[in-house]
């Protein structure tokens, strides 16, 4: 099964690199239910997948002078603490808690890629000055950062997924920063937290974690070329919707075996 699930994890990183989130809440279902690996292994190698995708599309908003680090790196720190803590978190729970613990994450997903991203007036125009944030930010300001990173971190390192989707919204309204910034920078901080939370798993089959990494990341750049032909927003419902169908899925399955075990 592992070329369907390179396939769907090139899917998967498309989804990423067109939409700027969204695609890695994908990687956990394909390796739990394609590659059937236990629930733990799955996470863990999510999050291998996840944090070297999210790398590479940094670097790319990177050059395009859409990444803070002075924003994206507090947040990340934070977010580092709390992936680790998630992750030695999950492996409390059991695969079945933790898969319905996903599924509910992708139910949250669906309702937040509903709603209406405001778009960029061209892919690669440059960020206005005006949105552009200060080098620091005021204390106040920055303790909500680390307390939502450390918040989306534990939430990352617990069910494996980038949490994207909660980023770049606290940071557009936490920050201040452009959307484009944004999602750059959040790419920088899910990098981290990935990191972190891969600390914490000692189960992760490294054959399939490379092979799958690979056609994320293959995926992802054909995803940012993608973007600049394709209408976001009309795609980004369609993903939504197909979101919400794979998290009626993974929570029906879940749930009939938790009611139905002998």
């Amino acid at each position: 099964m592992l070329p369907l699930a390179a396939f769907l994890s090139a899917i998967a990183g498309f989804l990423l690199g067109l939409l700027g989130g969204g695609g890695s809440i994908l990687i956990v279902p394909i390796l739990a239910y394609v590659v059937q690996l236990d629930a733990h292994a799955a996470v863990g190698t999510s999050l291998v997948i996840v944090g070297a995708t999210s790398a590479v599309a940094a670097g790319l908003h990177a050059r395009a002078g859409r990444v803070k680090p002075a924003v994206g790196i507090p947040f990340g720190l934070a977010g580092m603490l709390g992936a680790y803590a998630g992750a030695f978190a999950s492996a409390w729970v059991s695969s079945t808690v933790l898969l319905l613990c996903f599924g509910a994450l992708m139910l949250v997903t669906a309702v937040a890629m509903f709603r209406k991203r405001p778009a960029p007036s061209a892919a690669d125009a440059p960020v206005p000055e005006a949105n552009t944030p200060t080098l620091s930010l005021a204390p106040v300001a920055l303790l909500r950062v680390a307390v939502i990173g450390f918040f989306v971190g534990g939430l990352t390192g617990f069910v494996g997924a980038g949490g994207g989707f909660i980023i770049v919204p606290a940071l557009t309204l936490l920050a201040g920063l452009d959307v484009r910034v944004a999602v750059g920078t959040s790419l920088l901080v899910i990098t981290m937290q990935a990191f972190a939370g891969v600390l914490a798993h000692h189960d992760i089959p490294l054959d399939t974690a490379g092979i799958l990494t690979a056609s994320t990341i293959v995926g992802s750049l054909v995803g940012v070329r993608a973007g600049h032909s394709i209408k976001p927003d009309k795609l980004r419902r369609m993903f939504a919707m197909f979101v919400l169908v794979m998290a009626f899925a993974v929570l029906g399955k879940e749930i009939w075996s938790l009611t139905h075990h002998p």
